[in-house]
């Protein structure tokens, strides 16, 4: 017995005999043998299988198998990915996404070149000579160029406040003086006389009264302005009774005009309306003279009769009213109803004003009544007459509608 053998241990710690010794391979069974038998046969039998095109080639022609592609190839870039599995990922156009600009060694080509040296001058020096003359430019400006005027100071009026007692007379605007002052009111607007042109009058009343008043009002730091309306007078007046009797020279003094012959349907003893204006709703602007066999105009009522403003002689009448106020210590002159003053006594064509609602009694809105070209020259002339008239001189002034007319 070999001396291998000799040194086996059995499982239960004895030693083995070389007799007893248990093989240490697996016999092959059986059925092993049938499977090998069975492999061989199947690939004999595959070698003897006819020609099914199951392995027929996808390219027929070699020049087929050529694949041609737009794409160039030097463009593309490769990204290997995890080499352990043999991923890769091709970039198409990669290399043209990249923008590669000079390298240093190519710009130091350039960079002492005479030409390059020159034109980074010449551009440095241009930029900081247009950067110094926009600077100088601007100074200039700033210094040279004339400032603006300074507003000119507001007048009285205009910082106010202003109170209208046009209703009350004098008497108990007198009253209210102290309260007034207590208030800090600039101005009051007043009315002397019911008549603007009564002052006109030898040994007026209301003239007195008015210079009594001023003169109490004044004291306590409030200014008066005395409202007028120059428009008309009442038909008791004087001049319009001497009118309508065509004495001279009140007989232009107001607006007259024949009437119209009447349409062959119209029954009536009176003439038709010279114009169809209609200043009032259901009021016309005509009324009729029994004395003097025309019509005469009223924007107001037919108890105020327009005066005539293109007549001179009226415009010298209320020069007159507006000195003799001022000269009696008024602050300034206030007109009402000025836009209607100016008429065009032509008597052109009227023209109708649109009715701002179904409701609305439509009237006529003529220029030739309102806002008439002499307005402006007529209250620049009385704008003017103020400043001469008032104590101290360049002190009084014309208010329209609350608007300063001095520098018209």
């Amino acid at each position: 017995m070999s001396e291998t053998r000799k040194n086996h241990l059995s499982i239960d710690g004895g030693q083995l005999k070389e007799d007893d010794h248990v093989s240490s391979y697996k016999p092959i069974p059986d059925s092993d043998g049938d499977f090998r038998k069975s492999k061989t046969s199947i690939h004999k039998s595959k070698e003897k299988l006819p020609n099914d095109e199951a392995e027929e080639k996808l390219l027929q022609k070699e020049d087929e198998a050529k694949i041609t592609t737009r794409v160039d190839m030097a463009d593309a870039k490769y990204v290997v990915g995890d080499h352990r599995n043999g991923d890769a990922k091709i970039e198409l156009d990669a290399n043209k996404r990249q923008f590669v600009g000079l390298t240093k060694e190519e710009l130091m080509k350039y960079a002492d070149d005479p030409f390059w040296v020159r034109l980074r001058w010449f551009m440095f020096v241009l930029f900081w000579a247009l950067w110094v003359g926009m600077l100088v430019g601007a100074v200039t400006i700033i210094v040279l160029v004339p400032k603006c005027a300074a507003p000119p100071p507001r007048t009285w009026f205009e910082k106010g406040p202003l109170v209208d007692l046009s209703s009350e007379d004098l008497q108990a605007v007198e009253a209210d003086l102290p309260l007034l002052q207590s208030a800090h009111v600039a101005g009051a607007f007043v009315v002397p006389c019911k008549d603007s042109y009564a002052v006109l009058e030898d040994n007026s009343s209301c003239l007195q009264a008015f210079k009594d008043f001023v003169g109490k009002a004044k004291k306590l730091g409030v200014k008066v302005i005395v409202d007028l309306t120059a428009n008309f007078v009442s038909t008791s007046h004087q001049w319009f009774q001497l009118s309508e009797n065509r004495s001279e020279p009140f007989s232009d003094y107001f607006l007259w005009a024949p009437g119209k012959d009447l349409d062959e349907d119209q029954n009536s003893e009176l003439p038709d309306l010279p114009q169809k204006w209609v200043p009032t709703p259901n009021h016309p602007a005509w009324t009729w003279s029994d004395k003097r066999k025309e019509f005469y105009l009223h924007q107001f009522g037919a108890d105020l009769p327009d005066l005539n403003f293109s007549n001179q002689d009226v415009v010298k009448h209320f020069d007159d009213v507006i000195t003799r106020w001022m000269k009696a210590g008024a602050d300034g002159i206030r007109l009402n109803k000025a836009r209607h003053m100016a008429i065009n006594s032509q008597l052109g064509k009227e023209q109708p004003r649109v009715s701002e609602s179904p409701g609305e009694v439509p009237l006529w809105s003529d220029r030739l009544v309102t806002d008439g070209v002499a307005l402006r020259e007529l209250l620049a002339h009385w704008a003017h007459l103020t400043d001469l008239a008032a104590t101290p001189p360049s002190l009084g002034y014309v208010i329209c509608n609350a608007v300063q007319l001095r520098n018209i």
